[in-house]
C-alpha cells in the first residue's frame, strides 16, 4: 500500500513553515512516491529536504541519486525502520541479518522519532534532532503537528451500506474517434501529434488498455470523507491512499499547471472556416464525437485538409473521445473548441489538470447517485483510476496490472486486464506491500 504521511507539511489551506515550492521532486526514496508541494502531504519529502539540509548541500536534482542519498543517510544516522519492531530490537540487530547499517550499543534515547509514514517511522539522532526540531526552528512547528494521533476521516459507506461488488462502470473514453481520425490525416501529422504534449494519450491509445470496472468499483466503494473538492481519499484494510492532482500528475505526464488567467481571443474568421468542414446538420457551432467518426469515413476529404486542419482533428479526437470522454453525441464545449485555433496555445494549455478536475467531479457526482446502480457511467478518462491504483500499490500491478517495460510515464506501464477480477486474495497482500 502507498506509504503516505496524512499531516501536510506544505497544506495549500495553511501558511508555509517555509518555502519549499522551488524544489523539485525525484523519485529518489526506493520507489515510495513523493508529494509535490503545495499539493498535500509530503512526508518523504521533507526527509529528502532535511537530509541536505544537514549535509549542508543544495536541495537539487543533482544531490538525489540513490549514492548520495545513501551517504547522507548514514551521515544523518537516520533510517526508516518497520514501524511493528520494538526500537530496542531494532538498535540490537544484525546488520547481516537486515542489510541495514545500525549504531550498535546505542541506546533508544539516542534517536529521535520524527513522524510516521504509516509502515515506518524515521529517526534521526538527537544532535540533528535538537538542531531541526527542537525550538523555533523551521520545523519545530510541524513536528509537534506530525506527533498528534492519526485519525482518519468516516468512510462513506458502512459495510451495511456498501455498494454491491458487481456493480458495473461504463465508461467513454474509448478513443474510438482517435482510431478513426488515425486513417485519416498524413503520417507527417500523425507522428507530430504522438510528439506534442497531447501525444501520452495516443500513446496510451495504441497500448490498448485492457478496461475492467471491479478493480475500480471497489476503491470507489471505500472512499473517505474529503472536505476538499479535488481530492479523492480511500481507505483499503486499515491503510489510506490518496489520488490528488499531484498522483494524476505523475501518472500521465499532462501539464497540469493552474489554469491561464488571461482570455484567449477567438479567431472567429478561423473558427467559422474550421467547423463548416464538418457540414454540422445540427444548429451548433462544434462537433461530437460521432460527427468526427462520420466525417472520417471519407478520409479523402480529410486528406485534402491543410496540416494545421488535420492537427486540429486529431487534438478534437482526443478531448471529445479522451481527456473529456464526452457522450458521444455531446459536442465539446466552445470555451475549449476556440483554443483549437491557436495550436501553441493549444498544446500548453493545461489539459491534465482540466481533466483531472473533470475525473474528481464525477466520480464524485457518481459515488453520490449513481454508484449503488447495476451499471452507471464514468464520463471521463477514467482508466487513470485503474492505473493509479496498478502504480501506487505495487502488488496489485504486479498480479493484475500486466506491467511492461516504458521509459515513459506510469500510463504507458500497465496494459491491464479484462473480465471479472477476484480482488479477496490480492488485495489481502495488498495491504502489507
Amino acid at each position: 500500500m502507498v506509504r503516505y504521511v496524512l499531516y501536510a507539511c506544505s497544506d495549500p489551506e495553511v501558511k508555509q513553515v517555509m518555502e519549499t515550492a522551488m524544489y523539485s521532486i525525484q523519485f529518489v526514496t526506493y520507489g515510495v512516491p513523493q508529494s509535490k508541494p503545495p499539493y498535500g502531504d509530503c512526508g518523504i519529502y521533507a526527509v529528502k529536504f532535511l537530509e541536505c539540509l544537514v549535509m549542508g548541500v543544495a536541495f537539487a536534482d543533482e544531490h538525489l541519486c540513490d549514492d548520495n542519498i545513501m551517504i547522507m543517510r548514514r551521515k544523518l544516522a537516520a533510517e526508516m525502520y518497520d514501524e511493528t519492531r520494538h526500537l530496542e530490537d531494532v538498535l540490537q540487530a544484525s546488520p547481516a541479518s537486515t542489510g541495514k547499517p545500525f549504531l550498535r550499543n546505542a541506546s533508544p534515547a539516542y534517536f529521535k522519532e520524527f513522524f510516521s509514514i504509516v509502515n515506518f517511522i524515521v529517526l534521526f539522532t538527537s544532535a540533528s534532532y535538537s538542531s531541526l526540531f527542537q525550538g523555533n526552528t523551521c520545523f519545530g512547528n510541524f513536528y509537534h503537528k506530525a506527533s498528534l494521533p492519526m485519525e482518519f476521516p468516516p468512510s462513506l459507506f458502512s459495510d451495511e451500506t456498501r455498494p454491491a461488488p458487481a456493480n458495473f462502470i461504463n465508461y467513454s473514453s474509448t478513443f474510438k474517434s482517435l482510431k478513426a481520425v488515425k486513417d485519416v490525416v498524413s503520417v507527417e501529422v500523425w507522428d507530430y501529434v504522438e510528439k506534442s504534449p497531447l501525444g501520452i494519450i495516443k500513446k496510451f491509445m495504441d497500448l490498448e488498455f485492457a478496461w475492467s470496472s471491479t478493480l475500480v468499483h471497489y476503491f470507489l466503494s471505500r472512499q473517505l470523507y474529503c472536505k476538499k473538492r479535488h481530492g479523492l481519499w480511500f481507505l483499503i484494510g486499515k491503510q489510506p491512499a490518496r489520488f490528488s492532482l499531484f498522483e494524476f500528475e505523475d501518472i500521465t505526464g499532462l501539464n497540469c499547471e493552474p489554469l491561464p488567467n488571461t482570455m484567449v481571443v477567438e479567431d472567429v474568421e478561423k473558427s467559422n472556416s474550421f467547423w463548416a468542414l464538418f457540414n454540422l446538420r445540427r444548429t451548433r457551432s462544434t462537433p461530437s464525437a460521432e460527427d468526427i467518426r462520420t466525417l472520417c469515413r471519407s478520409p479523402d476529404v480529410c486528406r485534402s485538409w491543410s496540416r494545421e486542419d488535420q492537427i486540429r482533428l486529431c487534438y478534437l479526437a482526443i478531448l471529445t473521445g479522451g481527456l473529456l470522454a464526452l457522450d458521444r453525441r455531446e459536442a465539446i464545449p466552445p470555451a475549449k473548441a476556440k483554443l483549437l485555433m491557436d495550436l501553441e496555445i493549444f498544446e500548453h494549455y493545461p489539459w491534465g489538470r482540466v481533466a483531472f478536475v473533470e475525473l474528481v467531479q464525477q466520480i464524485k457526482d457518481a459515488t453520490a447517485t449513481k454508484i449503488k446502480a447495476n451499471r452507471y457511467v464514468c464520463k471521463v478518462f477514467v482508466q487513470v483510476i485503474k492505473v493509479w491504483a496498478y502504480a501506487y500499490i505495487p502488488c496489485l500491478g504486479e498480479e493484475i496490472g500486466r506491467p511492461i517495460r516504458s521509459n515513459g510515464p506510469c500510463l504507458l506501464r500497465f496494459k491491464g486486464k479484462y473480465g471479472k477480477l477476484s480482488l479477496g486474495p490480492i488485495l489481502e497482500e495488498a495491504k502489507e506491500c
